[in-house]
């Protein structure tokens, strides 16, 4: 080729790299308004599993996406600490120091105050539609489909989910998705009705509740003795050189500490929510203890630290976006019990596990799900959950036999076998048996599905493990299909698992139950990486063992 080409190629790649970029960067990435100003400035035992201080402002449009953090930063996550109607309640060994609004910084002495809120004005809500999602490698297929979408008259808008991650090398390991919206409906009715037009040209479409406008109102500090000693406008920024006890954090449970500077505004419901952030290793050592006992082998432990990181980045600035915040400490993200919930081996496995996370070949941070035991046979991320098929969550054997799950016969005689696998010394859920009563089974069915008397469950589809994807109720009144893994299991008394057969016993009364595992068993075994540690493997082989395809990188 001669040079006058080169130069005319190279000419016309970068006309079409300028005309991509601008396209881009026309795309609509509308933050979270809860994400009120930072004063400062002019989110049990194991179980399945599975940014900045705020800034006030209404939705804004046609913004660039977020950057990639600088290299080797450290990566942090917002955490609500608090949401509620009561009082907060708080104790510092040492002075406070408040940052408000109006008045710039405020000093309290230490001890136990009691702050109450009074909400002038709940927050103002839009119902984005969202027509479809793309990784962060699809941009080109975004910009298609924005215009497509902009040829039929909708006004289009992205909004940039997730976040993204430098190493010290400066390698980007980048989680971000990109949802294309096509409109802002002021209420859900007319976000429903869109949503139903747009299924009739076969586009799925969803929707999330988004702040236009946040909650406004007032916080007053009373101390000890009740008076009311500071009124200020919300929101508010805490620090104190100690640490700071917050109750009502977790119902029921000791208060939780938290040691750096947090935030106190109202949320969308105009309930106080207290925010702050905090280095994704101390997350860890907050939250480790109860996504695995600690007197597990280390190995194990080691397994679920690299895991748990490369899970909470992958997730994080996503379920809790549209409220500012990337997780809450409760159980529906994942249980965290602050400093005060620590154990040294779980502290340990972190420590010694520092900035590993498993990547594709994209150098995307894998999404390394878990759940409790898989019962002998992992399942395949789509079959149980919306979305495509993930390259590392494909199910696998769990032992050295095979087994097709297909016929209701073969995942029988699958659940009966009890086969030598690493999860199989778990003796409560490897493999369990419910008798659940037809009269009361068939009055909780009635009152959600409208079926009448249950006579008889049919299983349709099932996954690559056997766990159901598809039953079917027949009823005296109607027969209907119930569908995804957690609705099956919920709607037979919140089953352990999905990997189960049925069986109708009318003369006695009683649908017997046979299953195995516990928890929707995609991704990591934590009973199986158990056992694997148990035979002395080492962490990374057991993370390669449940996910496929992926690689252990530091961030």
């Amino acid at each position: 080729m001669n040079p006058i080409s080169r130069s005319v190629k190279r000419s016309l790649r970068l006309i079409l790299m300028i005309a991509f970029i601008v396209e881009l960067n026309g795309c609509a990435h509308t933050p979270p308004t809860t994400r009120t100003a930072s004063p400062t400035s002019p989110e049990t035992r194991p179980t399945s599993s599975t940014e900045t201080a705020p800034t006030a402002t209404t939705v804004t449009t046609d913004t660039a996406p977020p950057a990639a953090t600088e290299p080797g930063a450290p990566f942090e996550v917002r955490l609500r600490y608090v949401d509620t109607t009561n009082a907060q309640i708080i104790t510092a060994t040492e002075p406070l120091v408040v940052t408000t609004p109006d008045q710039g910084l405020k000093r309290l002495p230490e001890g136990r105050w009691q702050i109450r809120h009074r909400t002038t004005r709940r927050a103002t809500i839009v119902h984005p539609v969202y027509a479809k999602a793309f990784a962060h490698n699809e941009t080109r297929l975004l910009a298609e489909e924005r215009q497509r979408f902009r040829d039929q008259g909708y006004s289009t808008f992205v909004t940039t989910m997730g976040r993204s991650v430098t190493s010290s090398k400066g390698v980007v390991y980048d989680g971000r998705k990109y949802w294309l919206g096509i409109d802002r409906c002021a209420t859900e009715q007319e976000a429903a009705r869109l949503k139903e037009k747009l299924r009739g040209q076969k586009v799925w479409a969803w929707t999330r509740p988004e702040i236009q406008r946040p909650s406004e109102g007032t916080l007053t500090f009373h101390d000890g003795s009740g008076k009311a000693v500071l009124l200020t406008p919300t929101p508010v920024r805490v620090r104190s050189a100690g640490a700071v006890a917050l109750e009502d954090a977790r119902a029921g449970k000791a208060p939780i500490e938290v040691s750096g500077p947090f935030d106190m505004e109202l949320d969308r419901d105009g309930h106080l929510a207290v925010l702050g952030e905090l280095p994704i290793e101390d997350y860890l050592k907050g939250i480790l203890p109860a996504e695995m006992y600690p007197s597990w082998p280390l190995e194990a432990l080691k397994a679920q630290a690299v895991a748990a990181r490369s899970e909470i980045i992958a997730h994080a600035g996503g379920k809790h976006y549209f409220d500012g915040f990337d997780f809450c400490i409760e159980q529906h993200c994942r249980a965290y019990a602050g400093d005060e919930g620590r154990h040294a081996r779980t502290d340990q496995a972190v420590k010694e596990t520092t900035a590993l996370v498993l990547t594709d070949g994209d150098n995307a941070i894998v999404p390394t799900v878990f759940s409790a035991n898989c019962g002998g046979w992992t399942e395949n991320n789509e079959n149980v959950w919306d979305g495509a098929p993930a390259p590392a969550l494909r199910g696998r054997s769990d032992h050295h036999g095979r087994y097709n799950a297909q016929g209701n016969r073969s995942v029988e005689k699958w659940i009966g076998s009890k086969p030598d696998s690493f999860c199989a010394h778990d003796g409560q859920y490897y493999r369990w048996n419910r008798s659940l009563s037809l009269t009361n089974l068939s009055k909780r069915l009635n009152s959600q599905y409208g079926i009448g008397i249950l006579t008889q469950v049919k299983a349709l589809e099932r996954g690559v493990s056997g766990r159901l994807k598809a039953v079917q109720l027949v009823g005296s009144r109607k027969t209907v299909t119930v569908r995804k893994e957690l609705n099956i299991r919920r709607a037979f008394e919140n089953l352990p698992s999905a990997l189960c057969t049925f069986s109708v016993d009318r003369r006695a009364g009683v649908l017997h139950v046979r299953g195995a595992g516990r928890g929707h068993g995609v991704g990591l075994c934590q009973q199986g990486a158990c056992g694997m540690a148990q035979a002395a493997q080492q962490y990374d082989a057991i993370l390669l063992h449940y996910f496929q395809g992926v690689k252990i990188s530091h961030i």
